[in-house]
């Protein structure tokens, strides 16, 4: 899922390492990949302004694998006015191929944001069925609430139970002889757990190639107490402004217009003494835990508190490899909310 990094570079690499495709959560972001020559996309959030309609229409005309979701017959309907309308504007250029939209039914396994019941699913599976307009190609079932559960067993139990509605969904399309070859869902918290489910065909996991402060506090399969599968890529360099309240604390150059606050603190990695907190838009605060000399123009590096809403707020990543940068590539989705 690119809601994380917002980058259309990321989201080529992320291809060229054997992704199918990847995921938006809106049709703006969509749009942004698209252009940038990204095929095979996901939009995982029901298309209902007549902005996003636009943005479908211009991505369809780019790459026709394009595949949206559905919870109710309003959203079926809107997305079969879409490509009605974008048929009959090709069939103007003379090009008389009828194109169908591609479609996953969001079911909502408790996470209550998005997504039908699975009582409802199957009717609107068969209206999509019955639509000369529209593709039936899956399932989508995430469930974005249990990712941070910091002990893994009780992580697992919540994700396996909350996802079986969708496998029973789908395990009665095949045996009626639908074909259903998506079944989506999964982040990045329940990566390994969501793996024992034998119908699941793909992953949305977005946090993991940035991580952040929250994901590394929660429980992993093999230590209990902390997220080892892998560390944190992202992180953000501050710039110490001033010290006149040293050794109490240190102000820094950091604050919420850089850092997005949700979660846990941002954790300073380039000391085990120090710790930052948000101290007003512009600035943060620092505190030494112990005897550590501060500086004015002093940098330090930290993980950020959330990945997605702090990546929204900055234009580039700078790509480093042995404290050098190597690379800078442009967070070119980002403000498409």
């Amino acid at each position: 899922h690119t809601k994380s990094h917002k980058c259309s570079i990321m989201a080529k690499k992320q291809i060229e390492s054997g992704c199918i495709g990847i995921c938006t959560t809106k049709a703006s972001e969509a749009v942004v990949y698209a252009e940038a020559g990204v095929k095979n996309i996901l939009i995982t959030s029901p298309i209902v302004t007549d902005y996003s309609s636009l943005c479908v229409s211009r991505i369809l005309s780019i790459d026709p694998t394009l595949t949206c979701v559905v919870d109710c017959v309003s959203h079926i309907e809107k997305l079969e006015n879409i490509i009605q309308d974008y048929n009959s504007n090709i069939k103007q250029t003379n090009d008389n191929t009828i194109h169908r939209l591609n479609v996953v039914i969001d079911i909502d396994a408790g996470h209550n944001r998005t997504g039908c019941s699975p009582e409802h699913a199957y009717q609107l599976v068969q209206r999509v069925l019955q639509s000369s307009l529209l593709n039936f190609k899956g399932i989508q079932c995430y469930i974005g609430d249990i990712q941070h559960i910091q002990d893994f067993d009780e992580r697992r139990q919540h994700s396996l139970t909350g996802m079986k509605p969708a496998v029973q969904i789908i395990q009665k399309l095949v045996s009626e002889g639908v074909k259903c070859q998506i079944f989506t869902g999964t982040g990045t918290g329940t990566h390994d757990i969501d793996v024992e489910i034998k119908e699941l065909t793909e992953m949305q996991v977005g946090s993991y190639c940035l991580m952040d402060t929250e994901y590394m506090m929660i429980g992993s399969k093999n230590n209990p107490s902390q997220f080892t599968d892998r560390k944190p890529p992202l992180t953000l360099l501050s710039t110490i402004v001033s010290t006149t309240h040293y050794p109490q604390f240190v102000t820094c150059d950091a604050g919420l217009k850089a850092l997005y606050k949700d979660g846990p603190a941002p954790k300073i990695i380039s000391s085990d003494s120090l710790s930052y907190d948000w101290w007003g838009d512009e600035h943060g605060r620092i505190t030494p835990n112990g005897q550590v000399e501060l500086r004015v123009g002093d940098v330090v590096e930290m993980m950020v508190s959330h990945c997605d809403p702090t990546v929204n707020l900055h234009d580039h990543f700078f790509i480093t490899q042995n404290n050098i940068v190597i690379d800078i590539w442009p967070i070119d989705a980002r403000g498409k909310c």
